[in-house]
């Protein structure tokens, strides 16, 4: 099985915090992102089924792909009447930075802030 694109431990970590994923799933998801070691490997050393290890890598990827930067308004039917106004001004804003002003570290950052906001939204 072919391994799985790798992540700096910085973005793991990052990346990690915003899932539910126990220690052991955590740890074998860091393995497989960070490390490089396949799957299987991973499965063997945890005495585990290689399915449990995809699971955990796929909790990494899903909130990665979560964090997208792409859109113009927030998805109204995710976004409670009250914050719609509010969250539309931060991306207009946020859009008319010039590039320079943003740096890596802020627009990680920003994307964590937003990511837990969504959960929380998703709770309510």
């Amino acid at each position: 099985m072919k391994p799985a694109p790798r992540l700096d431990a910085r973005e793991f970590e990052r990346l990690a915090n915003l899932t539910r994923l126990g220690a052991n799933a955590r740890e074998m998801a860091r393995l497989t992102l960070v490390e490089g070691q396949t799957m299987h490997e991973v499965a063997l050393a945890f005495d585990t089924i290689p399915q449990r290890v995809r699971l955990a890598v796929g909790s990494i990827h899903r909130v990665q792909a979560s964090l997208t930067w792409g859109a113009t308004a927030p998805p109204v039917a995710a976004v409670p009447d009250c914050l719609l106004a509010p969250l539309s001004e931060f991306i207009s804003s946020f859009k008319a930075l010039r590039p320079a002003q943003l740096d890596d570290a802020v627009i990680a950052d920003l994307q964590t802030l937003l990511s837990e906001a969504r959960q929380r939204i998703g709770r309510i």
